[in-house]
């Protein structure tokens, strides 16, 4: 799935807006073959959801800049943990569990009186050690899948947690949460999404 294609571009055309001037056609043509793709990497620990509804986005790091030792951490059923997208140094996703099934992307954690948050959340890491800060790559492709997950599910910007907001384990917790996380940069860019 092409982010853009989906954000911007179904949007227009189920607009019609004919007929479309020559710029504007070479702008989303360069803008499909530039933004991100989501590559789809099935076969990741999942689980069916008990509660359909989404309510929440959880944000994580993989405590590793190597995405090969995340993929292989998270294709190990043992590890009891999975997440919905993998954001690369570079901006690239790849799904490894489908939205309509819960990943293993969060325990110990509770949201609205519920213990069942990996059942109503969507899971997105980071390739990233806690230490070295994320790349504008990562941002962008963050802010742009998360901006997709709003205007899906209708969820607003307070429904975007860091793994520590919601985890009820606080030694667990700053393993896992993206850090360095420039909060300001992210809404910045999630109101720039949100805005085209």
């Amino acid at each position: 799935m092409n982010l853009f294609f989906e954000l911007f571009y179904k949007p227009w055309v189920s607009m019609a807006f004919y007929p479309m001037p020559v710029e504007h056609w070479a702008f989303f043509n360069e803008a499909l073959a530039s933004f991100p793709t989501i590559e789809l990497l099935p076969g990741y620990p999942s689980s069916s959801r008990r509660t359909k509804k989404i309510q929440l986005v959880v944000l994580h790091h993989t405590g590793s800049l190597d995405v090969s030792k995340a993929l292989k951490w998270f294709n190990n059923p043992n590890n009891y943990a999975s997440t919905h997208w993998l954001v690369d140094l570079d901006g690239h996703v790849q799904q490894l569990v489908s939205e309509e099934n819960a990943s293993l992307n969060i325990q110990n954690a509770k949201y609205k009186n519920s213990r069942l948050v990996a059942e109503m959340s969507l899971g997105i890491h980071l390739v990233g050690n806690g230490f070295t800060p994320f790349t504008e790559a990562q941002y962008e492709a963050v802010a742009m899948l998360c901006s997709y997950i709003q205007r899906k599910y209708g969820l607003k910007n307070e429904e975007i947690f860091k793994h520590a907001e919601v985890e009820t384990v606080n030694s667990v917790a700053p393993a896992n949460d993206p850090a360095p996380w420039d909060k300001e940069k992210f809404q910045t860019l999630l109101a720039q999404f949100k805005g085209i």
